[in-house]
């Protein structure tokens, strides 16, 4: 269980740090 707890974590941060790069893509545009 703690080791899908960190995987849980691990892809939202990803998550998170892709919809970021995107934004700050569309924003240079």
């Amino acid at each position: 269980k703690r080791l899908c707890d960190k995987l849980g974590i691990g892809l939202t941060a990803y998550s998170e740090n892709r919809g970021t790069t995107i934004s700050l893509i569309f924003q240079m545009k």
